[in-house]
């Protein structure tokens, strides 16, 4: 019963930032001088449990049960990250207006040349911090629902 009761505690911010990508930690490290609120804290652990579910879920997906070697999972949890975000358009054909408008949800990225700009420097990115990016502008609900459209994905 103690076992149970101890892997149920909630986990602190201190806890949280040592399990999160270095990437999300450097954003989060700045505004750590002052108390969070509880979104931003329910904000971190869901991004944090939407990554490893998403990363295992890939994993399994491709390095086991198709048996290709790393990062193809990471490979294909990007591209299904971007058919997502575009709606399912082939990115050949160019990006949606949702796309423009969610990055623009980055610091200093007002016009759809800037985000561009942003997409182009991501692509050079390892594709393990690109996800992380991605995932961290994405909200809660959009986290889950882009697990959620992963997990269809599953029944092709």
């Amino acid at each position: 019963m103690d076992k149970v009761k101890k892997n149920k505690q909630k986990k602190t911010l201190n806890e949280l930032l040592q399990i999160l990508p270095k990437e999300i930690v450097s954003k989060i490290r700045f505004m750590a001088h002052k108390p969070q609120k509880r979104k931003m804290l329910s904000d971190i652990k869901n991004y944090n449990i939407i990554n490893k579910y998403l990363r295992n879920m890939y994993y399994m997906r491709i390095i086991v049960r198709e048996n290709l070697i790393e990062p193809e999972d990471k490979n294909w949890l990007v591209n299904d990250l971007w058919a997502f975000l575009n709606k399912n358009r082939p990115l050949m054909h160019g990006y949606i207006n949702e796309i423009y408008e969610f990055f623009k949800r980055r610091k200093n990225i007002y016009t759809r040349k800037q985000v561009i700009s942003f997409i182009n420097i991501m692509d050079k990115k390892d594709v393990s911090t690109q996800i992380n990016v991605y995932l961290a502008m994405m909200n809660n609900y959009e986290r889950i629902k882009f697990a959620n459209y992963c997990l269809k994905l599953e029944s092709y």
